[in-house]
């Protein structure tokens, strides 16, 4: 006749919900009353033949034993008759406590928490650990009273899992604690890599999204068909990131898969630069454009002496690859070249050592990891209140500072965009040659996939045909001097557009 919606209560429930059912009598009617601990009446509700019914918790104070007892009121004698009842208990903590009131939440559900204390005591807070698409987070609050319930809102981002909730005191100890699960839809399934061609030494990094509880992610370094190292990551769920260096093993392809149980959720490839390309080319004197023999240049590791024409070729890993060459009355030349085709054509100049009665400061502004010059570079140099300023050659990378009063020591800034900021002091004495390589701001760019572009001669290389000097560089400082003002307008007007809102 008399059933409860739970046998026990909890801080957290707001009330305690309970159904009647009975025959329908004549000349009576039913009614209910509710007993506390001690046996006093704390409520007394008319009822009819079939009745859902809440008691709020507010009544619900003192830990013990309620009875739900039924009553039916004759009519003709005025008397009241006991026809059955239910019992449930409230269990109130004894110690510090925090209870949460579901067991499971989805993303943007309301969370409430409630917390307990025999007598309050400042400096205590709650907790709340949880993860999103960007990793683990938390929320904390303060609890203020000893007895505290807090209504808090699971962000929309929340990804599935399993939670604690944990209550500490003013020591930060853990004194309480509760778990709970936050059940949170699938998104879109993927697996990447963040590039599709790798260098031996690079590290790798893998992207998962969505991926369902216990999932696992395995990759598999291969030379051929041979599997030469395997390495797995277990028990992965929801979203993240993976790090792996290659280490420079003997492998020229990865294969990653994301599987849960036997199936196999997702897979991603990508290609490993492995064996030897053919690097060919010419060495050139960057002011009089003509060839240089006797040249020594090495390149990996190999290295040759140029003919009498000027040209080289050298059997080379691929990837990137450091370049060095010398030759008696020339600066020498230190860089890196990225080679990713099995025939590669790079053309060098070398800048001739050149002794003047004034200071200037001359050089190139190279890309540190494929070594190709980077022209329209910003560079500046200041010594206190004066400063100079220039753009490097709009072909050749190449730059130069031969004003009147060049001399003692100057802050040298170099900036271009994508690329990060360079700075150094330089002490000018008599003419100083400087060479600069600017590291892009992603660090080294992704290896193009060898398509293969046919060549001279057909073998399908690059050629790359700048070629710096000291009159180039100068050629770039009058061009800036007389475009200057220009620029400075320019800058001005898209600024003040900014300002107000003109989209571009």
């Amino acid at each position: 006749m008399v059933g409860c919606d739970n046998d026990f209560v909890s801080e957290t429930d707001d009330y305690q919900y309970y159904t009647v059912g009975y025959p329908k009598p004549d000349l009576a009617y039913m009614f209910t009353k509710i007993y506390d601990p001690n046996n006093n009446v704390i409520a007394t509700q008319n009822i009819s033949n079939y009745s859902e019914l809440s008691i709020e918790k507010s009544m619900i104070v003192d830990p013990g034993t309620y009875s739900i007892k039924l009553f039916m009121h004759d009519n003709l004698s005025g008397n009241n008759y006991y026809f059955a009842q239910r019992n449930f208990i409230f269990n109130k903590p004894s110690g510090k406590s925090i209870i949460l009131d579901k067991e499971e939440y989805a993303p943007g559900d309301q969370v409430q928490i409630f917390t307990y204390m025999p007598s309050y005591s400042s400096g205590h807070k709650v907790t709340v650990n949880y993860k999103t698409s960007s990793g683990y987070t938390s929320y904390t609050y303060d609890v203020t009273s000893a007895e505290q319930n807090k209504n808090w809102v699971l962000p929309s981002n929340a990804q599935g899992g399993s939670f604690f909730a944990y209550f500490r005191d003013s020591s930060d100890n853990v004194v309480a604690y509760d778990s709970f699960e936050i059940i949170a839809p699938l998104g879109t399934m993927s697996l990447t890599l963040d590039k599709s061609t790798y260098e031996k030494n690079d590290t790798v990094r893998i992207t998962y999204k969505y991926l369902p509880e216990d999932s696992d992610i395995t990759l598999i370094l291969r030379s051929g068909t041979t599997n030469v190292y395997t390495e797995s990551w277990r028990d992965l769920s929801g979203s993240g990131v993976i790090t792996f260096n290659i280490n420079g093993r003997a492998a020229d392809s990865i294969y990653v898969k994301a599987v849960s149980g036997s199936n196999i959720l997702k897979e991603a490839t990508a290609k490993i630069l492995s064996g030897e390309g053919f690097v060919s080319g010419k060495v050139y004197d960057s002011t009089t454009a003509t060839p240089i023999s006797g040249a020594t240049i090495s390149i990996g590791g190999s290295q040759t002496t140029t003919d009498v024409v000027g040209y080289y070729e050298l059997s080379v890993p691929l990837g990137t690859q450091p370049v060095t060459i010398t030759k008696d009355g020339y600066q020498q030349y230190t860089g890196n070249m990225q080679v990713y085709s099995f025939a590669f054509s790079k053309l060098f100049y070398l800048v001739p050592i050149v002794e003047s009665d004034s200071n200037t400061l001359y050089g190139t502004i190279e890309d540190y990891y494929t070594g190709e010059p980077l022209t329209g570079t910003y560079i500046q140099i200041k010594n206190g209140s004066t400063v100079y300023t220039m753009l490097t050659h709009s072909r050749t990378g190449n730059y130069l500072f031969d004003q009147e009063g060049l001399e003692g020591t100057w802050t040298l800034t170099v900036t271009k965009t994508g690329y990060d900021t360079y700075t150094r002091k330089v002490t000018l004495e008599g003419d100083t040659y400087l060479s600069i390589k600017l590291v892009p701001v992603g660090g080294s760019p992704n290896i193009p996939d060898d398509g293969g572009s046919g060549g001279s001669g057909g073998t399908g290389g690059t050629e790359s045909t700048d070629r710096p000097s000291r009159e180039a560089a100068k050629e770039s400082l009058t061009w800036l001097e007389s475009v200057m003002p220009n620029l400075i307008k320019l800058v001005v007007v898209v600024f003040v557009l900014a300002l107000i809102g003109w989209r571009f």
